[in-house]
């Protein structure tokens, strides 16, 4: 007489499905079957495993999809580009850590804390929500009214931005570019002043110049 049995547990981001084959003498079957759950949130249907005790709708502000983790370990879900992630397995009424992986991260994404703890009720969803706006980078090309650049290792203020230093060939790097910004550069025996100008549309990192830097007047130079 044979006996025989088997089965394999295939884990995906919409749940899990059990195969399982057995065999009895001259007979045998198999059987198939699927565990999780269907979710309505903000008018859209997303399938997600079984939410045991509590869970996590996770929403990352990205143009870009981005890898969760739960407690350090990466989940199947993916959040970001129109997407939310659900993390199924949160302990309620304790600390749940959840995180965005950072190597998966845009380089304009701003993000102030990749982790975040929630403490869900029993039975009960916690919203996470990761990122803002995104960054605009944007590399300018300086030059004076002779079309020459101003000279490198001058100092540079932009808008809110940290003080930088001008690069060669006049070039500076902008992290979050807003247009309209004023750009003042202070050097050896020159001072100027330039403005952001407009960006283009869905051009990432561009470089943008030349962008004329006129000299300061007499009250405007400190």
């Amino acid at each position: 007489m044979t006996l025989a049995d088997g089965g394999l547990t295939f884990r995906t981001a919409a749940g899990d499905l059990d195969l399982s084959a057995a065999r009895h003498g001259g007979s045998g079957g198999i059987r198939l079957a699927a565990r999780g759950a269907l979710l309505r949130v903000d008018g859209q249907i997303i399938a997600a495993p079984r939410l045991d005790y509590a869970f996590a709708l996770v929403d990352v502000t990205s143009d870009e999809e981005v890898g969760i983790t739960f407690e350090n370990r990466p989940v199947a879900q993916h959040a970001g580009n129109g997407k939310k992630a659900i993390v199924t397995g949160l302990q309620p009424y304790a600390a749940n850590r959840i995180a965005v992986d950072l190597d998966s991260l845009p380089i304009d994404m701003l993000v102030t804390s990749p982790e975040q703890q929630v403490v869900p009720g029993y039975r009960q969803v916690a919203r996470v929500t990761f990122g803002g706006a995104a960054n605009r980078p944007v590399t300018l090309w300086l030059v004076d009214s002779g079309g020459s650049p101003p000279p490198a290792g001058a100092m540079v203020m932009i808008g809110t931005e940290p003080p930088a230093v001008m690069g060669q060939g006049g070039e500076i790097y902008v992290a979050d570019a807003h247009p309209g910004d004023p750009i003042i550069v202070r050097g050896v025996d020159m001072q100027c002043r330039a403005i952001v100008p407009p960006l283009p549309p869905d051009v990432h990192a561009p470089r943008i110049g030349p962008v004329p830097c006129t000299p300061l007047k007499e009250d405007e130079r400190k």
